[in-house]
């Protein structure tokens, strides 16, 4: 799972590749405010697991440009 904050906006944007039960890859992409339950989820599917890391680079220079800094993943418990 990557992670990226925007500290003044308090905004998140999380980026988690997938292999479903096929074998095929999508990275899940989510997003919202980090004091409020608003926020939105998008699925886009890949042929590969390239495919995957080029558009985890690609979301993290626009994520950057945009203000935001990486964050370490929480442990989901």
């Amino acid at each position: 799972m990557f992670r990226w904050i925007h500290p003044t906006k308090r905004r998140y944007y999380i980026a988690s590749p997938i292999q479903d039960l096929f074998g095929d890859w999508a990275l899940v992409v989510c997003w919202g405010g980090l004091d409020s339950h608003l926020g939105g989820t998008r699925t886009v599917w890949a042929a590969s697991v390239s495919e995957i890391e080029r558009q985890i680079a690609a979301i993290s220079r626009r994520r950057q440009r945009h203000g935001y800094v990486e964050a370490p993943a929480r442990p989901l418990s």
